[in-house]
């Protein structure tokens, strides 16, 4: 895999399949592949590469000039070392649920009862781990290459200014940490970053938000029975955005995770101070924009909603079918639509018969919103009729855009790819 920064090499077990865009190396029986993966994944490769070919577009050409240097006598303990990455790494994956190593065990089990803060904490600390132990396998492959300490430094110092690192000392004090450091983590070197996260106790915002969006990816998850859990399902794949997902439906979740204990300090603490808002206004206002992009605008959880959201609801990629919006409509939004009318007939008829003007004039306030919101689900239910007149079909197998972008008029967000 190659960026304009630096080049990324994987290793992925039997079964996978490249395209003509990739590079790849077999790797012969009786050689061990954490082995060859740790001399091509290190810094000095890294600089090579790019050396020979400063492109975007490393060729198989280029690979073949890497000089492969073979020592039996570190091949152990190397490659040992090598797996010992690769598994941090898979543990950094099995957090996120967008990965193919996700494990749910890891919020329902592991992290049950800890806080948001002791979950990332958790994170940081096999972070620190793993980029500890790649600055070793560096060491070691400079070693290999019997490269100079003076052209060690002048490598890093070239590979540090590929990659925009700046900061590459540890800052002096806790005050220049939180100045310079703490929500520069691009900047920062990765090994710094993190003993000083784990040192000063002090997690950048960044982080908190990106494990609040895995927490409601997670809990969503339970709502549409993607895992297995105790809380309430919605089995044809849809849930109104409203308090009643908050009391029916979240806080079970959240109670299932991080536990009754944490539940008051999330919802009133950590929430605010992160997300800048109360939960359910994050989930109408920003929730679905988090989630597309953290899915890579690939999201499974869809927020429709009226043009001025008085109506929003999340529907379930996995679960769409060809009824879906017709149960949206008849099961969903009728009835909210009934109810308001019924509302609205109600202070209509207050409004005329108030005994003082003040009175009236209240009434006629309500009048007022309640036509608007009468006026947005009208809207809202003809944009899905011409969606389904448009002929619109789902076809999960075709993969998320294709679903997804038919339903553009009534998306929160609009997906274009």
């Amino acid at each position: 895999m190659v960026g304009s920064k630096s080049v990324g090499v994987r290793y992925l077990p039997e079964g996978y399949i490249f395209d003509a865009s990739n590079s790849f190396i077999s790797i012969k029986e009786g050689i061990n592949k954490f082995y060859i993966l740790g001399i091509l994944a290190s810094d000095l490769i890294d600089f090579l590469i790019k050396t020979f070919n400063p492109t975007i577009n490393v060729t198989q050409d280029d690979i073949h000039r890497i000089p492969i240097v073979y020592d039996n006598k570190i091949e152990e303990d190397f490659s040992k070392l090598i797996e010992e990455i690769v598994n941090l790494k898979k543990q950094l994956l099995s957090y996120k649920d967008k990965s193919k190593l996700f494990n749910i065990d890891l919020y329902t089990n592991h992290f049950k009862n800890k806080s948001l803060q002791q979950i990332v904490y958790e994170k940081f600390k096999i972070m620190n781990e793993l980029h500890r132990k790649i600055n070793i396998s560096n060491e070691i492959v400079f070693e290999l290459y019997n490269i100079s300490r003076k052209s060690r430094d002048a490598i890093y110092n070239e590979l540090n200014n590929r990659r925009k690192i700046r900061y590459t000392n540890p800052p002096k004090s806790e005050t220049e940490w939180r100045k310079n450091y703490l929500n520069k983590e691009s900047a920062v070197d990765p090994l710094t970053y993190s003993e000083y996260v784990l040192q000063y106790q002090t997690i950048p915002e960044s982080y908190l938000k990106e494990q609040i969006i895995i927490l409601f990816n997670i809990y969503f998850g339970f709502i549409f029975n993607r895992w297995p859990s105790k809380v309430a399902k919605r089995n044809d794949g849809i849930v109104l955005i409203n308090d009643s997902l908050l009391e029916d439906y979240l806080y079970d979740c959240i109670e299932l995770t991080i536990g009754e204990e944490h539940l008051e300090k999330f919802l009133e603490e950590d929430i605010p101070r992160v997300l800048k808002k109360d939960l359910l206004s994050w989930i109408v206002e920003d929730y679905f924009k988090e989630h597309s992009s953290y899915y890579e605008n690939r999201p499974i959880y869809w927020h429709v909603c009226s043009p001025n959201k008085t109506f929003n609801a999340l529907i379930y990629y996995h679960a769409l079918t060809s009824d879906t919006l017709y149960k949206l409509k008849s099961n969903y939004l009728k009835p909210m639509l009934e109810n308001i009318r019924e509302d609205l007939s109600f202070y209509r008829e207050k409004m005329k018969t108030a005994g003082d003007k003040k009175q009236a004039k209240q009434f006629e306030k309500r009048v007022i919103e309640l036509e608007k919101q009468v006026d947005d689900l009208e809207a809202f239910d003809k944009q899905i009729d011409d969606i389904i007149a448009s002929g619109y079909e789902p076809d999960i197998d075709q993969g998320v855009l294709y679903n997804i972008k038919p339903l553009n008029p009534i998306l929160a967000k609009k997906i274009e790819k």
